[in-house]
């Protein structure tokens, strides 16, 4: 996922069933929580802004033994990644600062630092892949995101000092 477009990669993470069925975890725009289960498992991670908060909290829930289910039959629309729409570098910051959080929490050191450097990795791809396109199709959109790639990518390579 990290190392592939993010128009592709996150089609590639998302998968929406034909039939309700037990899943993994589900969208944060489209949860339904019983209030005493959101109070059991302390509600939503505060640390988490914007992206993973639950993914969070359906791995907490599924650790207790709470089922998650996806319903196909309920529409709900989201705009998602309208709260930051056109400033790449909070968008991705934020996507990638806590993607690793959540690898973090819940993973050992190892697997942590495993994905630190695909992460660290996966950035300087896409802002490599951006700049010379940005270059070739002369669009001003791409080098905008290559630049903002590079100070996203300073920000999170400073993570582990």
């Amino acid at each position: 996922e990290m190392l592939l477009p993010y128009q592709l990669s996150s089609k590639l993470v998302t998968k929406s069933p034909t039939t309700s069925t037990q899943v993994e975890n589900v969208c944060g725009a489209c949860m339904l929580i019983r209030r005493d289960v959101f109070e059991e498992l302390g509600g939503f991670d505060e640390r988490f802004f914007l992206y993973y908060e639950e993914i969070d909290f359906c791995m907490r829930a599924n650790k207790k033994g709470y089922k998650i289910y996806y319903n196909p039959h309920i529409e709900i629309v989201h705009y998602g990644s309208k709260s930051l729409e056109g400033n790449y570098e909070h968008f991705f910051y934020n996507l990638y600062i806590n993607k690793l959080r959540l690898i973090q929490k819940h993973y050992n050191k190892y697997f942590f630092f495993v994905s630190y450097l695909i992460v660290l990795f996966g950035i300087l791809l896409r802002v490599s892949i951006s700049f010379v396109l940005g270059i070739f199709t002369f669009k001003s959109d791409l080098l905008k995101l290559s630049k903002s790639l590079i100070l996203v990518l300073k920000k999170v390579a400073r993570i582990l000092n």
